[in-house]
C-alpha cells in the first residue's frame, strides 16, 4: 500500500513540476507572436515576405541577430521597457507608437525594396527568429 502512495504521489509532483515550464513557454510564444506580427506590413505581405525582409534586415544590422535583444529593443521606448508579461494589447499599442515615431523621426530602413520604420523591421527578424 504504501508503495502505491508512493508512486502516485511522485507521478503527482513530476506533472506539477511540469506545469511552470509549460505556462512559461506559452508567455513566450504569445510575445513572440505579439512582437513579430508588423501591423499594416502584415496586411500587405505574406508570410514568405515577412520572413524574407526579417533575414535581410538581419543580415544588415547583425548586431541585432539576438531575439533576446530585439525583443528588448521592441519593448523599450524612452527609456522604460514593458514587461514581457504585459497583455497583447499594451504591446501592440506600444509598438504602434514606435512605428508613427519611427517614420516622424525618419528612423527608417528599405529592407527587400520596402521602406519600413525600424520598429517594423526588427519585428520582422522577430519572425524570422522564432521560424
Amino acid at each position: 500500500m504504501k508503495r502505491r502512495v508512493f508512486i502516485s504521489l511522485s507521478t503527482v509532483g513530476v506533472a506539477l513540476l511540469g506545469v511552470p515550464w509549460i505556462t512559461g513557454c506559452n508567455q513566450n510564444n504569445d510575445l513572440h507572436e505579439a512582437l513579430s506580427q508588423p501591423g499594416i506590413l502584415g496586411h500587405l505581405c505574406d508570410e514568405k515576405g515577412i520572413l524574407e525582409i526579417g533575414k535581410k534586415y538581419i543580415k544588415q544590422v547583425p548586431e541585432e541577430a539576438s531575439l533576446d535583444q530585439l525583443i528588448q529593443l521592441l519593448l523599450t521606448t524612452d527609456g522604460t521597457t514593458l514587461p514581457r508579461s504585459s497583455e497583447r494589447t499594451a504591446i501592440q499599442s506600444l509598438l504602434d507608437k514606435k512605428i508613427e515615431e519611427d517614420f516622424q523621426a525618419n528612423r527608417t530602413r528599405v529592407v527587400n525594396g520596402w521602406v519600413l520604420s525600424v520598429t517594423e523591421a526588427r519585428q520582422c527578424a522577430v519572425y524570422s527568429l522564432i521560424q
